[in-house]
């Protein structure tokens, strides 16, 4: 390896956490703010100069922090650092130049120094560690405005992120004394020939961060709940964490498991249709691309099951689902990026609504596109395979595109009916412009050229079947057909007067009673159940108030940011428990 491609893999994750710490000072603040969109250039030239194979030992980082780049780890590096350059342009416009913006710079930089570093860690201790650091940093993301929504959407994100947390933390325990080795690529094979606990908490924690139901309740709260650049970020890039663990740690390919191929196939069907069920009556834009992305990420997910029900389709699969990532990262992050400008609204407006129309179509996979390839790509490979699963995935595969097509018109309807935020009331100051303008026009470009230049590149084969008859019309009648369902719904509930359906952000958890509510039934069967201690009736009535007062004040606790090192001890606390007990 060259010493430029040694620094330039070391920078990658160390270069956005020394100028997170850089934000402390209150001299530098500025020449942070100024330089944040430049963080990741090492990651990026990294990715083109780094080659496969190579590795570089960083002896005094935990137990010796190993890092590369080999298999899909190149792409997915490139993909995550230009987007994660967009947000960090676009903030400049975005954010408030205030007090505020230093506490989102410091965060913003520490949650990309974790998930670019996951992406290049070979090695178990440092992959978990960067993968940490980017879940809870992006906490801080999510509850960066203080109001009542992003705390509760932080505090759903914070709990089911660190439950992910310690069935990821106890898998990878397990993986590592199962491979008797500390590196990430003898473990799917030692995995492979192991029990089924160790995938089972590993695809457990990784599926959490990849929003598959039922656990995929935070990602419709979150994403909406952060501004903009964030969540373009959360929803481009960070959600692929998981989907990378996945392909790092499971044993796909490795040997044919059908019943955990099967069930994880099915699962991310239920996922991608229940993201289209959900998503269509939501009125935020950018609630719809949040299901829209649940709903993605469980077509990947699916594929993933075939691939570990079938491996001979790995080689024609694998390269598919990251192929159909990148597409995805950079569609949905410059769709994300659309709010802000459309929102914006002084100048450009229909030629704004106009680009994203161009993402949107192109994630439903309309003909020429980049998600045109990508689902080809998918259903090919798919259709290569053999056994139940591949037969449960490949007939849903086009009805899951017809879902997505309604997802993207209802998100066009809905951001062509947001009003232009003026004032007090708009995010971004005005006279931005530009700095909105680059980064949104630039992923959405990024988009279908990076697709293209890939496939001709690799897939000529594809390219060609997307340009025949065949091609064209596979591509072409799930969005046809979503047109035709969408006009029939518009006549009808003009016609009938039919009432307009309304499902509140995060479904499942809305039905969940809150804390309080669960204290206070809680009290109630307390005194009721105590009532016939007749003898002290006053020890019992103060027992059962002070418990509600204990539960109360850690409610309070857990509600502000100052709540997450509680939170973290607990839980640290009874994951080591669980582990003592195994």
């Amino acid at each position: 390896m060259t010493a430029l491609a040694a620094v330039s893999l070391a920078l990658t994750p160390l270069l956005p956490l020394l100028m997170a710490l850089a934000v402390v000072p209150p001299r530098s603040r500025e020449w942070v703010a100024r330089l944040l969109p430049l963080a990741p250039l090492p990651a990026l030239a990294a990715a083109f100069l780094v080659q496969s194979g190579g590795d570089l030992l960083l002896e005094p980082v935990l137990l010796g922090l190993d890092l590369g780049i080999d298999g899909p780890r190149r792409l997915l590096l490139v993909m995550t650092a230009l987007l994660w350059m967009a947000a960090g342009l676009y903030g400049r416009g975005y954010i408030p130049r205030d007090a505020a913006q230093h506490r989102y710079n410091a965060f913003f930089l520490a949650s990309m120094g974790g998930n670019l570093g996951l992406i290049v860690a070979l090695d178990a201790p440092g992959f978990y560690l960067f993968f940490s650091l980017m879940t809870l940093c992006s906490y801080m993301l999510v509850v960066f405005e203080r109001g009542e929504r992003s705390y509760r959407a932080g505090r759903v994100y914070l709990v089911l992120s660190l439950i992910g947390e310690m069935a990821l933390l106890w898998g990878l325990l397990r993986a590592v004394a199962a491979a008797d080795s500390l590196m990430i690529d003898d473990m799917p094979v030692a995995l492979a020939e192991g029990g089924a606990l160790t995938p089972l908490l590993l695809f457990f924690g990784f599926a959490i961060k990849a929003g598959q139901f039922p656990l995929h309740v935070w990602l419709p709260l979150a994403h909406p709940a952060a501004p903009t650049p964030a969540s373009a970020v959360l929803s481009g890039a960070m959600i692929k964490a998981g989907l990378l663990g996945l392909l790092l740690f499971l044993p796909l390919g490795e040997a044919a498991f059908a019943q955990p191929g099967l069930l994880m196939a099915a699962l991310g069907m239920v996922t991608a249709f229940y993201g289209v069920l959900f998503g269509l009556p939501q009125r935020n834009p950018k609630t719809v691309l949040a299901y829209s992305s649940l709903s993605q990420m469980g077509v990947l997910i699916s594929a993933l099951g075939v691939v570990q029900a079938s491996p001979q389709a790995a080689p024609l699969l694998l390269p598919a689902v990251v192929f159909y990532a990148l597409h995805h990262g950079f569609s949905k992050g410059a769709l994300f990026l659309s709010v802000g400008v459309v929102q914006q609204g002084r100048t450009g407006r229909l030629l704004a609504l106009s680009v994203a129309a161009v993402a949107a179509v192109a994630i439903a996979g309309a003909p020429l596109t980049g998600g045109s390839l990508a689902k080809l790509l998918v259903k090919a490979g798919v259709e290569e395979a053999q056994g139940t699963a591949a037969s449960l995935v490949a007939p849903l595969l086009s009805w899951s595109a017809v879902g997505t097509a309604l997802l993207m018109l209802r998100f066009l309807a809905a951001l062509a009916a947001e009003p232009r935020k003026q004032g007090e009331e708009s995010k971004e100051p005005p006279g931005a412009g530009w700095i909105f303008w680059i980064p949104f026009a630039g992923t959405a470009a990024l988009a279908q050229l990076f697709a293209w230049s890939l496939v001709l590149v690799e897939g000529a084969e594809v390219a060609e079947k997307a340009v025949t008859a065949y091609g064209l019309w596979e591509s072409a009648w799930p969005l046809l057909l979503a047109l035709v369902l969408a006009a029939v719904w518009l006549l009808a509930e003009r016609r009938l007067n039919l009432p307009k359906p309304d499902v509140a952000e995060g479904d499942l958890i809305a039905w969940v009673p809150t804390l309080a509510q669960v204290r206070e039934s809680g009290h109630r069967l307390y005194i009721t159940l105590a009532r016939p201690l007749r003898r002290r009736p006053q020890l019992v009535t103060a027992t059962g108030q002070g418990l509600a007062d204990v539960v109360q004040k850690w409610e309070q606790a857990l509600v502000r940011p100052q709540g997450l090192p509680i939170t973290l001890l607990l839980l640290s606390g009874l994951l080591l428990l669980v582990i003592l007990a195994s």
